[in-house]
């Protein structure tokens, strides 16, 4: 009678520890794929950066929560939060105002945002939205500033050809018609200067200076978009005749070494070369370009929305 009692207790403790593992395992299930239909940003898989680390790595500034806490990127945090204050002094409502518009409307779109994300992010609810406010604003001053490229092209007065100016990011090239005898007018005319020590190499260093300007078909497009080049020619033999007009010759005195040098300072300051990284560095694999373009669509339609929102209301409160 005992014995049959002791295997009675030991039958209910079993089937309580089952019941509550049961519960325990009930409460682990997801109702829902784990891999939401949002998810649109990802980190690169383990087994494709360790073939190059570096290579999914941001090199200047990073956007959103996955690098953020790179110290080598903290300096450019003080850049972003300059151009938050560049964007905002420019709308017409006081910045603390804007904020608050700002901070209002991309906290309703805070779970949106964490959806997008495959990885779960360890952020809590304001830092996800200082870190939305402060990046997209930065993302779109950047870009509008980015519109003024680069370097500039401008079609100059056709009086000489060779009068070719450069400032502030701006070439002032004068108009040039291609036609079927340029390339042996060019060549003859580089071949003079080339046989007769009197001469300068005005010729000889104008093709080599077009040579630079033009490498492909898409360079020569840009010039005919502007108008500094007319031409009977396709683009790309344009490319191939600039590409092939001083072989073989020698510049003893280059005419464009002063305009060569501001361009090269102009290249080598700050923003000039911080873009060129940027395109290296966020567009130069598949992974890189789709988390980018991600990152940017969902900050740039959601500041897009709250700066109409923001010019609505500023209509309505403020009537001209």
């Amino acid at each position: 009678m005992e014995e049959s009692t002791c295997s009675e207790q030991v039958s209910v403790d079993i089937d309580k520890l089952n019941e509550l593992l049961a519960c325990a395992l009930r409460d682990k299930l997801h109702e829902e794929s784990p891999s939401l239909s949002e998810n649109c940003i990802f980190k690169v898989p383990g087994t494709l950066r360790r073939r190059n680390e570096t290579s999914y790595e941001p090199k200047i500034f990073s956007t959103g929560p996955f690098h953020s806490e790179k110290n080598r990127l903290g300096p450019m945090e003080k850049i972003k939060m300059w151009y938050l204050h560049c964007l905002l002094v420019r709308l017409p409502i006081p910045p603390e105002e804007s904020l608050q518009h700002f901070i209002r409307k991309i906290r309703e779109l805070a779970k949106r945002t964490i959806n997008c994300y495959a990885e779960k992010i360890d952020l809590n609810e304001n830092e996800l939205v200082e870190m939305m406010i402060v990046d997209g604003c930065f993302l779109l001053e950047l870009f509008r500033r980015d519109a003024w490229a680069g370097v500039r092209f401008e079609k100059g007065t056709p009086d000489d050809i060779l009068n070719i100016k450069f400032s502030d990011g701006l070439f002032k090239i004068p108009p040039i018609r291609i036609r079927g005898n340029s390339e042996s007018l060019f060549q003859n005319l580089i071949a003079y200067e080339q046989c007769d020590r009197h001469c300068t190499d005005k010729f000889t260093s104008y093709a080599v200076f077009l040579d630079c300007l033009i490498n492909t078909s898409k360079d020569a497009d840009l010039l005919c978009d502007e108008r500094i080049i007319a031409h009977a020619l396709s683009t790309e033999d344009l490319a191939i005749l600039f590409n092939g007009l001083y072989n073989d010759t020698l510049v003893y005195e280059f005419y464009y070494g002063g305009v060569s040098q501001k361009v090269n300072e102009y290249h080598r300051s700050r923003w000039p070369t911080w873009r060129a990284i940027l395109k290296r560095g966020y567009f130069n694999n598949p992974w890189s370009i789709s988390s980018f373009i991600a990152a940017i669509l969902i900050l740039a339609f959601t500041f897009l929305q709250t700066l109409f929102t923001i010019l609505s209301f500023t209509n309505k409160t403020f009537p001209s």
